[in-house]
């Protein structure tokens, strides 16, 4: 696995970091959680074969905060819709459910404003701070997203990928499409079992035919 820091600055207390994580097929099982360390459903899982995340992560107020507040302002609304909605009809474990919700967003706002009020007030004594990006600092950001996502889309979907991924996928596929046909037209019926056996077989050329579309 290949851990690869792009670019890393840090100007008068303004931190911005770029980072790419790559795994190819000689790295063996790796634990999805190192590839992408804030998806929290990665926990104990695993995968071989080619992949590359990009992240982008900055300290900048002008980009966390309304980050902030639209990921808890979402927690808040979905809260009060849920209690709105079993206000009258009094489901207690869904208006407890709403409640949590309120409580986590409203909690977030405070404490991430409490946060990010803290390193701006740090950053305005640099006296390099200005409180509203420039023209110029808004497309070096969206350059910089932008660059990232291309980047491991152009690296992860080209054909030496797909040859490999087809290699090690389409044995299994068939084999599982065999075993399925063979458990139908044994316990139930054969032309059901030839059915099922001719949709497995245009559902993957379709699959097939559309990852190779992508894959250039």
């Amino acid at each position: 696995m290949e851990n690869k820091v792009i670019k890393e600055e840090e100007n008068n207390g303004l931190y911005t970091k770029v980072e790419t994580i790559e795994t190819t097929p000689e790295d063996g099982f790796v634990n999805k959680a190192d590839i992408n360390k804030v998806d929290i459903n990665n926990y104990r899982k695993y995968q071989k074969g080619y992949s590359k995340s990009f992240s982008f992560g900055t300290n900048d107020p002008r980009i966390t905060r309304p980050f902030a507040y639209c990921m808890f302002g979402l927690f808040l609304v979905i809260g009060i819709i849920i209690l709105l909605l079993n206000l009258t009809s009094m489901d207690f474990i869904m208006i407890f459910m709403g409640a949590c919700f309120i409580f986590s967003g409203i909690s977030g706002i405070i404490k991430s404003k409490k946060d990010i009020d803290k390193i701006e007030q740090e950053l305005k004594k640099t006296g390099n701070y200005h409180e509203k990006l420039s023209k110029d600092e808004k497309e070096e950001y969206k350059k910089i997203i932008t660059d990232g996502i291309s980047n491991v889309k152009k690296s992860t979907f080209t054909k030496d990928n797909f040859n490999w991924f087809l290699k090690i996928s389409l044995p299994i596929y068939c084999v599982i499409g065999i075993i399925v046909f063979l458990f139908i037209t044994i316990f139930i019926n054969v032309f059901l079992g030839i059915f099922i056996l001719i949709t497995l077989i245009l559902c993957g050329l379709f699959y097939y035919w559309i990852i190779a579309k992508i894959c250039k």
